[in-house]
């Protein structure tokens, strides 16, 4: 019926300092690299990414200083 099913590993971390808001940038990745890319599992492997990397850290602030400024050509691999 056009469900397609996937199977897509989680992001590994070398250590959780902070989950607060790791929803917030898990679906933050997703929907900018979704609405630049319109690929699905890429878009949920970069978010997935994203959100790990802010489980290391406090707050938001370092956030910045982890990606470039256009997410997209960071160093971030999704595929």
């Amino acid at each position: 019926t056009g469900i397609q099913v996937m199977k897509i590993d989680v992001a590994t971390v070398s250590a959780v300092v902070d989950t607060t808001g790791c929803g917030d940038v898990f679906a933050a990745g997703f929907i900018v690299h979704f609405l630049r890319t319109r690929d699905f599992p890429t878009s949920y492997k970069f978010a997935n990414k994203v959100a790990g990397l802010k489980c290391g850290f406090h707050g938001f602030d370092s956030l910045a200083n982890v990606l470039s400024l256009d997410p997209i050509n960071s160093n971030i691999r999704t595929r």
